[in-house]
């Protein structure tokens, strides 16, 4: 398994780590979720959201590199459609 990681700066991690889980629930049943921690298991790969303070951080276990890019842009593309305008930066670190 390999994991790729991004940590977008962001004063409101919380409010779209909250948005994007409940538009998602719907779709991945083994989501769980609160205000700072979600999980979401996907086929053959898992992404973790953690919100703190001025951060999102989302650490993505793949079983291949294309499978970890093609997820990094799905969230980043869901991300960015949630955040109200804001312009997140996204530097994903594969390993």
């Amino acid at each position: 398994m390999a994991i790729s990681h991004a940590r977008i700066r962001t004063d409101h991690a919380s409010d779209y780590l909250v948005r994007l889980s409940r538009d998602w629930t719907k779709y991945f049943p083994a989501f769980t979720f609160d205000d700072t921690h979600a999980v979401i298991s996907f086929p053959a790969a898992r992404c973790e959201l953690v919100a703190g303070e001025g951060f999102l951080d989302i650490t993505l276990t793949v079983n291949s590199e294309s499978k970890a890019v093609m997820l990094e842009h799905m969230l980043a593309d869901h991300i960015d459609s949630v955040s109200c305008g804001e312009r997140l930066k996204y530097q994903w670190e594969f390993q």
